[in-house]
């Protein structure tokens, strides 16, 4: 599992955007005002015309994203705001914004991420009864077959949210399991975990409530000291949407505070079948088009009655993952904006997982060559630029394709390309090289044993 992790930390670390997109910067802007000037407001940030993604109440303008994350993060840059005022490097300096946004989603989004891949492997394997050689399937699937990789190396909330989300779900699910029953504190651990992925992402309560209905079913005596975890961050972001909206019922995307440029698209609607087959099946940002892998997620819920008998877990993730597109496809704003595939899915990825374990048994081929073409064409996308014109309704076809093609590297910067001064297409050779040679070395040490036959043979 370690040369697993530290292949999946090397490529999710070693490929970084900056602090260019005004996403990023909405979030950081939060990081910056409370370090540098111990407010909430990003009026600077604003005034700069670095983002538009900003609420307003009062006099002031806010960060338009669930806080989470640079809550999180606030203690770390706090460690590079002491340092700067050291060595005398001004905060504002580019190079240093550029450092404080790529520490910060290392500390915030890739590690706890790492956490949650070692836990679904110990998971597996313990409890899920999968071979070591499937665990690192379905853990390699999950790192770089999917939306994870391109949205690690971006400080969107994205893998803060699925991070948190796996942890307390895999740290409920092996207390479930426990010979001795579940231990309260780490219950309470993971509830805390939970209820920092519901703060860093709202919509990702419908995991929280989803897997607090499955722990009252089937661990009752743990519900508890689950929902204490979760209460410290609840308390957190109440105050927080106090201090900053005036209430702490108003979160930064309602109408009455976001900023009019998204105040049409914030509200849900009845879902649209279009908007679902654009979020699953076609190219704009379908899920099943960009990593294919995940359309195996239907022979999950084909077996679901034969599996829920053994893993009675599957019955949420089979009933959270459709909620989850329903709402999204009522949502005016589905496509996400800039961006490659259905990120506003990526915190019901923990459920995805789970039902693609039946897929990993029942047909390991195609699992195995969906999952290689899903991570071909992840690793092209966040080389190249995941950050795709929502105006571009083929964003490999019209966009990717073309642009990788032409080899140079673009935004997104590569550490490859940096220390060998390869072009992009270089760039993407040497990572598959990494991990062909990781692969190689995981399956001649996870193989399955061979039966030894009567006489030795």
């Amino acid at each position: 599992m370690a040369v697993f992790l530290a292949v999946v930390a090397f490529t999710y670390g070693s490929i970084t955007r900056g602090l260019t997109d005004g996403n990023s910067w909405s979030r950081m802007g939060l990081v910056f005002a409370i370090v540098e000037r111990h407010e909430l407001n990003i009026d600077p940030v604003i005034a700069a015309g670095q983002t538009h993604d900003w609420s307003r109440f009062g006099e002031h303008q806010y960060s338009n994203k669930a806080p989470g994350p640079a809550l999180l993060a606030v203690p770390i840059y706090s460690v590079q705001h002491l340092m700067q005022k050291l060595v005398g490097v001004p905060d504002d300096a580019p190079r240093a914004r550029d450092v404080a946004d790529y520490v910060c989603n290392v500390m915030v989004g890739i590690l706890p991420f790492l956490a949650a891949l070692a836990l679904f492997w110990t998971w597996l394997e313990r409890r899920a009864g999968a071979p070591s050689w499937m665990a690192c399937a379905l853990c390699g699937t999950w790192a770089f077959s999917s939306l994870a990789l391109p949205y690690s190396t971006l400080f969107f909330g994205h893998q803060t949210t699925e991070a948190f989300l796996a942890i307390g779900l895999f740290v409920s699910l092996l207390e479930i399991d426990r010979a001795g029953g579940p231990r309260p504190r780490w219950m309470v651990g993971a509830g805390l975990a939970m209820g920092i992925a519901v703060i860093s992402d709202y919509l990702s309560g419908v995991v929280f409530v989803l897997w607090g209905a499955f722990l009252l079913w089937r661990a009752r005596r743990s519900l508890v000291p689950w929902a204490l975890g979760a209460a410290g961050p609840a308390l957190i972001v109440f105050a927080y949407h106090a201090a900053c909206f005036g209430s702490p019922f108003i979160t930064p995307y309602s109408p009455k505070v976001i900023t009019p440029l998204f105040a049409g698209k914030s509200s849900l609607e009845a879902p649209q079948l279009s908007r679902l087959l654009d979020l699953t099946v076609n190219s704009y940002r379908g899920l099943f088009y960009c990593t294919p892998v995940f359309a195996l997620i239907l022979i999950g819920l084909e077996k679901l009655r034969e599996e829920a008998r053994r893993r009675p877990e599957m019955i949420p993730a089979a009933v959270g993952l459709p909620i989850y597109l329903l709402i999204l496809a009522g949502y005016p704003e589905y496509f996400a904006g800039w961006c490659i595939g259905p990120r506003y899915l990526i915190p019901a990825f923990p459920f995805a997982m789970l039902l693609l374990l039946p897929a990993a048994k029942a047909v390991p081929r195609l699992f195995g060559a969906l999952s290689a073409a899903g991570a071909i064409l992840m690793l092209l996308a966040t080389l190249t630029d995941p950050l795709v014109d929502e105006k571009i309704r083929e964003p490999f076809g019209h966009f990717l394709f073309p642009t990788f093609a032409k080899g140079i590297v673009g935004p997104m910067g590569n550490i490859f390309s940096t220390a060998l001064g390869v072009n992009l297409i270089g760039a993407f050779a040497w990572y598959l090289a990494v991990w062909t040679i990781a692969g190689a070395w995981l399956a001649y040490r996870l193989r399955p044993a061979r039966a030894t036959l009567p006489g030795g043979r």
